[in-house]
């Protein structure tokens, strides 16, 4: 993917926009998120243990790769992100 689409962001209101995550991007805080079963219930990541270097590694190799769909993410104005697609 080339670097003008690794910086895409998609606003959608005056707080919310939508932006492709990159691996220095991954937190603590969004691990603990990925891990909350409600989350993640009706996705296969609720099959998976995650940790933040297992994390960090699988948006790096999504974030680099030419052939995979990047991750985004929904960031709202004060910090809180999420993931709306894989």
């Amino acid at each position: 993917m080339n670097l003008a689409k690794k910086n895409l962001k998609l606003k959608v209101d005056n707080r919310i926009f939508i932006k492709i995550i990159k691996p220095n991007e991954v937190t603590k805080s969004y691990v603990q998120w990925l891990k909350d079963y409600e989350v993640t219930k009706y996705t296969d990541q609720n099959k998976y243990s995650h940790s933040l270097a297992s994390t960090k590694s699988y948006v790096s190799q999504k974030f680099n790769s030419e052939n995979d769909r990047p991750i985004l993410t929904e960031t709202i104005a004060d910090g809180f992100s999420h993931i709306i697609s894989q």
